[in-house]
């Protein structure tokens, strides 16, 4: 009888939530893939340095089987480097997320740094769009390519074509530093 009664009081207990005292710190932990749908077009040809772009998280993001980042999660982000394709050049665009805000207000600021932040995919249906992050100055970069972006992870595109990314394209960016939430 008595084994009953605590398997009852165990099983209630753990149904109960969590006391949040307030005070907890939230953070997306080093090694988290970011997926987020683009809402914002994005084009080699038309767009510039300093552009902004956003998108939505279209599933939770889960780390250690927790999900830290629920669905409809905004992203906010900037071009900061881009190249208009033309031979021998390719067309290039390098993008950066600078806050993601959940949908109950907290705030991730993520300083555009290839240390912490880095662009690693693109899926659009049927589409070229790849991801290069040359390993050496020069290796699979344009001519006229800075030699800060030739470290820097970013779309190219085949055949000297403009890079275009629509709205819905999902981008997943791997962040590779903890980011404590600004606010709570």
């Amino acid at each position: 009888m008595l084994g009953r009664a605590t398997s009852v009081i165990v099983l209630t207990a753990a149904l109960l939530p969590v006391a949040d005292s307030g005070n907890a710190t939230r953070t997306i932990p080093a090694g988290v893939r970011l997926e987020f749908g683009l809402a914002t077009k994005l084009s080699s040809k038309v767009n510039q340095t300093g552009d902004r772009f956003s998108g939505e998280t279209e599933q939770p993001t889960p780390s250690r089987g927790t999900e830290i980042l629920p669905v409809h999660s905004a992203v906010q982000g900037h071009v900061a480097d881009v190249q208009r394709a033309g031979h021998p050049a390719r067309a290039r665009l390098q993008l950066f997320i600078d806050v993601i805000t959940a949908p109950d207000g907290t705030t991730y600021r993520l300083p555009p740094d290839i240390h912490i932040q880095r662009l690693i995919g693109v899926r659009e249906k049927g589409k070229w769009n790849t991801v290069s992050s040359p390993d050496q100055p020069g290796q699979n970069t344009s001519p006229g390519t800075s030699a800060a972006a030739q470290t820097q992870p970013m779309l190219f595109t085949p055949n000297y074509k403009d890079a275009v990314l629509a709205p819905g394209t999902v981008l997943t960016f791997l962040i590779s530093q903890d980011v404590t939430a600004a606010n709570r």
